[in-house]
């Protein structure tokens, strides 16, 4: 694997449009899909397990995301860590079946998009979109002014939902300082003046649980690839497939 640069977006909390994206959430409870968070769940074992694999399933889709971690990782990364907040992780229930996660971390001066998932029998209904629209009640709450998040170049399918929502790229960089590179090998951290595009094997370090790139993991800043014209996306060269839907 080689270094990619990710795709660095921003959102104005106080800008976003609840209105035009509260159809999304309206036709989800229509159709019996049921958005919570485990704030109002309760942090049970059994919900811990269906979160991490959940979590798993999604995550397995992201362009060289790699190894999962076991649970007991998960654990330890996921809930026992400063930025964690339950109500900041909004969960999509089909009756008992957990079928979509969209993950926000709690940083200083802003919160993070982590991981935005929908299992694949369920992609292309606007769950994803419902769950984001959803998960602005927690910004709001916590008064935050900016959330940021980091994609892969090649997953243009959740890149293009984030611009409709309103992200746009970071103005100089702003966001999880050097959060914008793949690690090292594990126990490894690359120098942050290593330049982009150099092959350099890749590992778990520096990696949120929710399959994201931590705040504060080494790199640097970029410019995003993926070209915007009336609506329209054009991916960069590279394999894989936008893996979320709307």
């Amino acid at each position: 694997m080689v270094d990619v640069d990710r795709v660095r977006l921003e959102l104005d909390v106080a800008a976003f449009d609840a209105a035009r994206f509260a159809a999304y959430v309206t036709r989800c409870r229509a159709e019996g899909i049921r958005l919570t968070t485990p704030a109002v769940l309760g942090a049970t074992p059994e919900h811990r397990r269906a979160l991490y694999e959940l979590n798993g399933e999604c995550s397995a889709d992201i362009p060289e995301r790699g190894e999962f971690f076991s649970f007991e990782e998960y654990v330890e990364r996921r809930f026992a860590v400063a930025s964690y907040a339950p109500g900041g992780v909004v969960i999509a229930l089909d009756g008992d079946r957990w079928i979509g996660m969209a993950a926000t971390s709690v940083h200083d001066g802003f919160l993070f998009n982590e991981m935005t998932g929908v299992r694949r029998d369920y992609r292309g209904r606007g769950v994803a979109t419902a769950m984001k629209t959803f998960a602005m009640g927690f910004a709001r709450e916590r008064g935050a002014r900016r959330i940021t998040t980091l994609h892969h170049p090649a997953n243009t399918g959740v890149i293009v939902m984030n611009q409709r929502l309103g992200f746009t790229e970071s103005p100089d960089g702003a966001g999880p300082a050097g959060a914008g590179r793949r690690p090292g090998r594990r126990g490894r951290t690359p120098p942050a003046h290593a330049g982009a595009g150099r092959a350099r094997p890749a590992g778990r370090a520096g990696r949120t649980p929710f399959g994201g790139r931590r705040p504060g993991a080494p790199g640097t800043c970029l410019r995003s690839p993926v070209v915007r014209r009336a609506g329209r996306a054009h991916a960069p060269a590279g394999p894989g497939r936008p893996p979320y839907g709307p």
